[in-house]
């Protein structure tokens, strides 16, 4: 979808098959038939794009800003409206506890900012309308420090070596943030530029991804030496959109217009089509109201 191909309808048929083989008998997905539900996998159903697989939408996992961010994501694609606002609340203050000295945020309150953490605490604190809880002058202070000045691309976290991979996870926190300064007028009366995602230096970005990320038989990798993986290829690929977001080129320059990527949707991470698409077929449903905790 990235780039601008769609799935065929046999595949996607396919596909939205497969997935609801992996419904567990509670309601979430797993990674596959009779594996165990999780949120990220049920999240994962709304990449298709079908409304087939819109209709077929952890306990004992891991606990920490990944489950927040995807239960978020569940939620607002769903049209879920929660009880009370309690639970949103809690989250949004459980969430902002995991945001560290450095800027950045931790997986779990008192651990190590991380790249991937950050990206899920910043888009679900927006999700939950509460980003008045981050510290943005500081995350985006951390952001900023993540991208390499030799290599271009960014780490993950202080003092580690550059990866493809957060391209997107740390590269996607910038129009998130460019989003947020434009609508609210800016953070200590920052001056921000006419182009978009212009918090970062998008062409070291790109020159990295092109330059040193690209498999010798297809797909991207974390960096030189790396081998290709469906993993790198997905979330380097995404932060490539990104960084060539502001780029313009015109509509007689055919060759190069192949070249394009689809628009990314920075808070969803799926294509903005996508992701039209989704909300407008749940918000033209009911709306889910729960009215107890689960």
């Amino acid at each position: 979808q990235i780039l601008n191909h769609d799935l065929s309808s046999e595949l996607a048929g396919d596909m939205v098959h497969f997935l609801s083989r992996c419904q567990h008998p509670m309601g979430g997905f797993g990674g596959g038939p009779w594996q165990m539900a999780h949120l990220a996998t049920t999240y994962a159903v709304t990449t298709i794009g079908t409304e087939e697989a819109f209709d077929m939408v952890d306990e004992g996992g891991e606990s920490d800003v990944r489950g927040c961010y995807s239960a978020a994501v569940i939620a607002v694609i769903l049209n879920i409206q929660t009880y009370e606002g309690r639970d949103v609340e809690g989250t949004a203050e459980y969430i902002a506890r995991c945001q560290t000295y450095e800027g950045g945020f931790a997986g779990l309150p008192g651990a190590e900012a991380h790249g991937g953490y950050t990206f899920c605490s910043l888009a679900c604190l927006v999700l939950l309308g509460r980003v008045d809880l981050c510290d943005i002058d500081g995350l985006l202070r951390w952001a900023s420090h993540r991208q390499m000045c030799l290599e271009g691309g960014f780490s993950g976290r202080c003092n580690k070596l550059v990866d493809g991979c957060y391209s997107f996870w740390v590269g996607a926190i910038f129009p998130i943030l460019d989003s947020l300064f434009r609508q609210q007028g800016g953070v200590d009366k920052r001056a921000l530029p006419d182009v978009p995602y212009n918090l970062f230096h998008e062409d070291a970005l790109t020159e990295y991804i092109l330059g040193c990320c690209q498999g010798f038989g297809g797909g991207l990798l974390d960096k030189p030496g790396k081998p290709a993986d469906m993993y790198h290829t997905c979330y380097t690929l995404s932060g490539l959109a990104i960084s060539t977001a502001s780029y313009w080129v015109p509509e007689e320059d055919e060759e190069t217009q192949d070249l394009v990527l689809d628009q990314l949707n920075p808070l969803l991470g799926v294509s903005a089509a996508k992701a039209v698409s989704v909300l407008k077929y749940f918000q033209a449903k009911t709306k889910i109201i729960r009215t107890k905790p689960v």
